[in-house]
């Protein structure tokens, strides 16, 4: 009974993480992506004191415009990034 209780409580706390993450077709377009990502990077820069010399000094940045996040217990992230050098 207990076994069966632990495998019915993962089932219900799992079965909304497949349903969260987006479908390939929902991805991005590059030309998207790269918009989101200068003007998240835009505003770190002004967000954030000593940004831009720490831009300056970095070999890249990896930017991810949005992360969706779920879970309860078990979870999971996505996103879409990029590059930037």
């Amino acid at each position: 009974m207990n076994t069966l209780l632990r495998v019915l409580c993962v089932v219900l706390f799992a079965a909304p993480l497949a349903f969260a993450q987006p479908r390939i077709g929902e991805a991005a377009s590059a030309a998207e992506l790269d918009a989101s990502a200068n003007e998240t990077l835009h505003s770190f820069v002004r967000q954030v004191p000593g940004a831009r010399e720490l831009a300056n000094k970095a070999a890249g940045i990896l930017v991810f415009p949005s992360v969706v996040k779920a879970g309860f217990g078990i979870g999971g992230e996505y996103g879409e990034g990029v590059l930037l050098n």
